[in-house]
C-alpha cells in the first residue's frame, strides 16, 4: 500500500512534525549529546535533521532557519522515497488517502488484502509434502549410514519421531508465534 500523493497535506504534517520535535527539546537534546563527545560524524549523525541541527548548534545556521532547514530536508527525502516506489514496484498497489486520520490508514485500504487462491495454497502444500518426502528419508539414510546394520532401523525410527514431534510443535507453538499477533506471550519471547 502506498500513501496517497497529497503533497500539500504532507508538507503540512512534515511541518507539524518538525514543529513538534523542537518545541519538545531537539535543540537541548543536541546540546547535550554534543556536550557528552559525541561528534556530528558518529553513525546516525547524518539522520533527518540531525544535519541541520549540528550545523546550527556549530553556528554555521540561525535558530529561525532551523526549522524550515529540516523541514526541507524531510520533504526531499520524502519525495526520494515516492520516486523509488514508483519505480522500484511492479504490480498493483493501492493508494491510500494522506488526508485520512492515522487510524484510519492503520486499517489500510478496503479491499487492498489479497484473496487466498486455491491453485497457490495446493502448491504450497505440495512444496511442503515434497521438501519432507526429500529431507526426512535423506536424513535418516545418511545417519543411517554412519551406524552398523543392525541399528539402521533404529535411526530411520528417531529421525521419523523427531520429524513428527518438530511437525507438532510448529502447529502447537510455532506458527501462532510466527504469524500470531502474539498477545502476552510477547511480552517475554520477544
Amino acid at each position: 500500500m502506498l500513501r496517497d500523493r497529497r503533497d500539500r497535506v504532507l508538507q503540512r504534517r512534515i511541518g507539524k512534525r518538525v514543529g513538534r520535535m523542537l518545541a519538545a527539546g531537539r535543540v537541548d537534546q543536541g546540546r547535550r549529546l554534543l556536550a557528552t563527545g559525541l561528534k556530528a560524524q558518529t553513525p546516525g549523525g547524518d539522520a533527518l535533521g540531525h544535519r541541520e541541527l549540528w550545523r546550527h548548534l556549530a553556528g554555521a545556521r540561525r535558530a529561525e532557519r532551523l526549522e524550515q532547514a529540516i523541514v526541507s530536508s524531510t520533504r526531499r527525502y520524502a519525495k526520494r522515497q515516492e520516486t523509488w516506489l514508483r519505480h522500484q514496484l511492479r504490480g498493483p498497489a493501492s493508494w491510500l488517502d494522506a488526508s485520512a486520520a492515522p487510524a484510519a490508514l492503520a486499517q489500510g485500504a478496503p479491499g487492498a488484502m489479497p484473496k487466498l487462491d486455491g491453485a497457490n495454497t495446493a502448491w504450497v502444500l505440495i512444496a511442503t509434502a515434497l521438501v519432507l518426502f526429500m529431507t526426512v528419508p535423506a536424513l535418516a539414510l545418511f545417519y543411517g549410514g554412519l551406524v552398523r546394520s543392525k541399528n539402521v532401523l533404529s535411526v530411520l525410527m528417531h529421525c521419523m519421531a523427531i520429524c513428527c514431534l518438530v511437525s507438532v510443535l510448529w502447529l502447537a507453538v510455532g506458527y501462532s508465534l510466527a504469524f500470531d499477533h502474539g498477545g502476552a506471550a510477547h511480552a517475554w519471547i520477544g
